[in-house]
């Protein structure tokens, strides 16, 4: 059978659920964050800058991050080495047809600082008209056309990825990792090749995506 812890919070302040030493998710628990407005926050905070301070055992666990800013806090601070976050695809946690699609960060070099990641990731809340994302786009993206001024929503995976380093001087030098569902590449209404895709990066400073050259 599987376990699954669900917050749901109903008022606008940002909550933290804290784990000091080590939270381990074993055999395909489920831990899912989902607010009941996209301008609610919520994170769990791993105050532990260990790789090992979030793990999985047997077969596996699961988080679920339904909407931005549903995030998993990581104390990273200066320390180096994979950071991995086992997201699954938010369906409903019996739900057979969901599919994992983990996320990591390697941080090849220390930052300066005591900084932290914020993670998380997301498709459409509601599952309707999912291949429109411009529809749910992280609130600081402020377009989401391409160089013909037309929605560019069927040219994209239906699924946004957070990751950000906060608080720190210098920031670390980072490989990233992170996983899409099939499905969400050959949903009705999207025409994207997958041999196409390539990631992009929103800069919320020049209001424009796409302005470095990710592999």
């Amino acid at each position: 059978s599987k376990f699954s812890i669900t917050l749901f919070l109903c008022f606008f302040l940002q909550i933290s659920l804290f784990s000091q030493v080590r939270t381990v998710i074993n055999d395909d628990a489920y831990l899912v964050l989902n607010t009941p407005s996209t301008t609610d926050s919520v994170f769990v905070v791993l105050d532990n800058g260990n790789t090992n301070a979030l793990a999985t055992s047997g077969t596996g666990g699961n988080i679920i991050t339904e909407k931005e800013k549903n995030q998993i806090k990581w104390n990273v601070g200066t320390n180096t080495g994979t950071y991995t976050l086992p997201f699954t695809t938010a369906t409903t946690a019996t739900n057979a047809s969901e599919s994992k699609i983990p996320a990591s960060v390697n941080i090849t070099g220390a930052g300066t600082g005591s900084g932290n990641l914020k993670l998380s990731t997301y498709t459409d809340n509601d599952a309707t008209n999912n291949s429109t994302t411009s529809d749910y786009k992280p609130s600081d993206v402020t377009s989401f056309l391409n160089e013909s001024a037309a929605d560019n929503s069927a040219n994209v995976v239906n699924r946004f990825w957070i990751l950000d380093a906060n608080g720190y001087t210098d920031k670390p030098d980072v490989t990233l990792s992170f996983t899409y569902d099939d499905d969400e590449v050959t949903a009705t209404g999207n025409t994207v090749v997958e041999s196409d895709i390539f990631p992009q990066r929103w800069n919320s400073t020049a209001s424009q995506w796409h302005d470095v050259t990710l592999s």
